[in-house]
């Protein structure tokens, strides 16, 4: 059995090496990344495994369907995190596996983390410059019943068994799905009631104000050639982070 961590990454060249070393720990046998930039990233490692979809719009979650069907054999596992989403666990991939064995996937909690009041980019591991999560409420989605919050949002790990659909935040698989509790959830939504033990994700959603500034306002449309509307982008950082971007 092989066990996979999946990414697709796009213009992350500043946090690439800190998101990949923070991952070796966990025991991966592979480190796919498909590489949505122009350029590549710099990575010397056995470990690591570069795919160029710069051509491919949009790429998610096209790249996971594709190595699940195509790159995986009956067995292996896929976990699937971005660039901005690190993994946080005493335990590695391979003894999360045998803990939750009689799932087909398993689901990891965010935790979300604003700017941490930080206006700069700094030559610093992301883990360090931002170090208080968001607190439970932040960051309501008006588009779901009150309550449910960024933080119920979720990333996952796969077993190959069989025929699955995989999305961008869950898995719809024949076999079970459950949270870290070893409960049973839906795996045809999305958000889960959070569960910050045994494995969870943190997520550095908006990262400085300068970064979140360049990176997600005035933002390209791949699918339509635009760009993506910054109404909700800035309506965002002003809930999580209690100040206008702009």
């Amino acid at each position: 059995m092989s066990n996979y961590l999946i990414s697709i990454q796009k213009n992350e060249h500043p946090y690439i090496k800190e998101w990949f070393n923070a991952h070796k720990k966990f025991g991966f046998d592979k480190i796919v990344v498909f590489n949505h930039s122009e350029e590549p990233y710099d990575i010397q490692d056995p470990l690591y495994r570069e795919i160029d979809v710069s051509r491919i719009n949009p790429p998610q979650p096209f790249c996971y369907q594709w190595f699940y069907d195509t790159q995986m054999k009956d067995g292996d596992t896929a976990t699937i995190l971005d660039g901005d989403e690190f993994l946080e666990s005493d335990f590695t991939i391979s003894e999360l596996w045998n803990k939750f064995n009689t799932a087909q996937c398993l689901r990891f909690s965010w935790q979300i983390f604003g700017d941490n009041g930080l206006e700069h980019f700094e030559d610093k591991p992301v883990q360090e410059r931002f170090t208080e999560p968001a607190p439970m409420n932040a960051v309501y989605n008006d588009e779901l019943p009150n309550g449910i919050t960024e933080n119920w949002h979720t990333k996952y790990s796969i077993k190959k068994q069989g025929p699955a659909k995989l999305l961008v935040h869950n898995a719809i698989c024949e076999g079970m799905t459950v949270n870290m509790n070893n409960e049973q959830v839906n795996q045809y939504s999305p958000w889960i009631e959070p569960i910050w033990n045994v494995a969870f994700v943190k997520h550095y959603i908006t990262k400085s104000l300068a970064e979140f500034r360049e990176r997600r306002l005035n933002k390209p449309n791949d699918a339509t050639g635009g760009h993506i509307s910054n109404d909700k982008v800035i309506r965002f950082y002003k809930n999580l982070n209690g100040r206008e971007p702009i």
